[in-house]
């Protein structure tokens, strides 16, 4: 008869294989969905991806830079591909996926007295649960998001280490083997997203509840102490409090208190959708003023109450309050009270649901031990909920492979916001189709009350550039300069501005606002390309030459560059041809 050991690993073997499928089969759709919003900007950076030294990236990316010597990577490997790109992230969730069932099986080891074989299929439910969930597309499918994903695979294995070096029993060697992938875990997950310092807190709450390593009276005693050390900081250094403020703001129009009774509602549409996992979205569209002061309160008190209620059955029902404690808490850099522009995004869900997954998986455990003849009927419905989620999952991935239905989806189910809308106008835009891309552009501004954001003006000038409306462009321009609150507002609108000029061939006008312009910032791509051919009209060849050798050093060798150097070198060729001809006869 095999041994409960080898049954064990048999099972895992298993598993890993079942969990291989399903991962190909849910997400397989996806993988030629193109390029989404961030990935445009951050991947597709072509002064960073091509270049031979990456070292480039820590100083561009401080707190994300292995994130992005991911992408890096990825890029000089297979190009610029985006199936290559979400095949890394589909192997990045199935090893976090696997972290997940060994993680949930630890801690059932820890806390319970059930048998191998059931701690084994009851971390595998919460494994293929959060391997399968529709929730995690926005960090999988949604490339720029590896960031989410990765951060939360190193912060989970990080937390694993520190669980088995607390709790094995093994010799000082293996404990220090333990110690170095904490360590080494612990300093990849912090220099791949700031969510990742929630780790510490994490672990105070894994030694509280579960290792009981630390007592209340020791927690309430660290939390005085760090209260008061706050407050003398501020007594002390005033300028230090205030430099630590501008640095936990992303948003500074946002205040922190607006922001944070905002959170409270949005978690709880995060819980919606881990139950109800439709409709699912990019962007959702909510803003400053989204919710009533009342529906904060009343979210915020509900809040109060499921903390009370865990805080009350910690004792008894250590995972459960681990586990729900560990959504809090690793939510409380994006939901908290540091103030992001976005106020919702699917992929902040990632690491936290981890912990929604170990309280499930201690419910499950003690239904098992509370009616161990009803365990067949349990495993059926625990693999049913899974088969269910894994088409919801399959079919949200192929909705992804046609971008225009899959942004049009966000338009409707976000009623039609400003925001979604900008998404599918920007869209349009990149794919070539401006017409389309105007008339979203006009709906924007009409569901907007006429006004546009920074963001949104700059792609509508874009899209006004490509169907030739250069007239318009500068109507609107000079409005905006007129209200432009800096230099770097001014020097956008600059940009758009030189390239209506270059339009109507004034290129004189073209070359003054682009100098005005490049004062303050370098000029993107597509203004540079119009800088370089006002300049060659005005006879400013050899600056014209000049600046496209610092282009090509910025964007690389590409098509149009190589076109506007010919137009330079005719341009060159006729000069010296007229020279010739002007000259006096000997």
């Amino acid at each position: 008869m095999i041994s409960e050991r080898k049954f064990t690993y048999l099972s895992v073997a298993l598993l890993g294989a079942v969990a291989s499928l399903i991962l190909w089969l849910v997400y397989s759709p996806g993988l030629d969905a193109g390029f989404f919003l961030d990935d445009t900007s951050s991947i597709r950076d072509q002064a960073v991806m091509m270049s031979d030294d990456p070292s480039s990236i820590s100083r561009r990316f401080p707190m994300r830079a292995v994130g992005y010597y991911t992408f890096w990577a990825n890029y000089q490997w297979f190009g610029e591909d985006p199936a290559a790109f979400r095949l890394v992230n589909i192997a990045i969730h199935w090893l976090m996926s696997a972290t997940v069932f060994l993680f949930c099986h630890r801690l059932l080891s820890i806390t319970s007295s059930h048998r191998r074989a059931t701690t084994v299929w009851v971390a595998a439910f919460a494994a293929l649960l959060f391997l399968c969930h529709p929730l995690q597309t926005g960090a999988i499918t949604y490339i720029v998001q590896r960031i989410a994903s990765l951060a939360g695979l190193f912060f989970l294995i990080a937390l694993v280490a520190w669980l088995f070096l607390r709790s094995t029993k093994w010799g000082l060697l293996i404990k220090a083997v333990w110690a170095l992938v904490f360590i080494g875990s612990t300093t990849l997950a912090l220099n791949t997203k700031q969510n990742a310092f929630t780790l510490f807190p994490v672990i105070l709450l894994l030694e509280l509840f579960v290792l009981r390593g630390v007592s209340w009276k020791q927690l309430l005693v660290g939390a005085l102490v760090a209260v008061v050390a706050v407050l003398l900081a501020a007594f002390v250094s005033p300028e230090l409090i205030a430099q630590l403020d501008a640095k936990t703001r992303e948003a500074p129009l946002i205040s922190r208190w607006d922001y944070f009774s905002h959170q409270w509602v949005v978690l709880f549409v995060y819980l919606k959708k881990m139950i109800w996992p439709a409709p699912l979205m990019l962007e959702y569209g909510y803003e400053v003023g989204s919710f009533s002061l009342s529906e904060r309160v009343v979210a915020g008190l509900c809040h109060l109450i499921v903390i009370g209620w865990v805080l009350r059955i910690s004792r008894h029902c250590p995972l459960i309050a681990f586990g729900v404690g560990f959504f809090y808490i690793t939510h409380s850099v994006e939901s908290g009270l540091i103030p992001i522009r976005d106020l919702a995004f699917e992929h902040r869900n990632y690491l936290p649901i981890v912990g929604l997954f170990v309280a499930l998986a201690s419910v499950l455990s003690w239904l098992v031990h509370k009616w161990p003849n009803h365990k067949n009927y349990m495993v059926v419905g625990c693999a049913s909920l899974v088969l269910a989620l894994s088409l919801v999952t399959r079919d949200r991935n192929v909705l992804w492979s046609t971008p225009e239905a899959f942004l049009k989806h966000d338009v409707t189910h976000s009623g039609e916001s400003p925001r979604a809308l900008h998404n599918l106008a920007s869209w349009y835009q990149n794919d070539g189709q401006y017409d389309k891309a105007l008339v979203v552009m006009r709906s924007l501004i009409k569901a907007n009350n006429g006004s546009l954001s920074l963001t949104h003006t700059t792609t509508y000038l874009a899209v006004l550039l490509n169907v030739g409306l250069f007239d318009e462009v500068l109507d609107l321009s000079e409005n905006l300069l007129a209200v432009a609150g800096n230099n770097y507002e001014r020097a956008i609108v600059l940009r758009y501005m030189g390239t209506a000029f270059t339009g109507i061939a004034d290129d004189e006008a073209a070359v003054d606002s682009f100098d005005e312009a490049r004062r303050t910032l370098p000029l993107d791509y597509e203004s540079g390309l119009s800088y370089g051919y006002s300049l060659i009209q005005i006879g400013e060849i050899e600056a014209a030459f000049t600046h496209i050798a610092e282009m090509k050093q910025r964007f690389g060798d590409r098509t149009k560059l190589r076109m506007l150097a010919k137009v330079a070198d005719n341009a060159l060729q006729a000069s010296r041809a007229n020279a010739v001809e002007a000259a006096p006869p000997e």
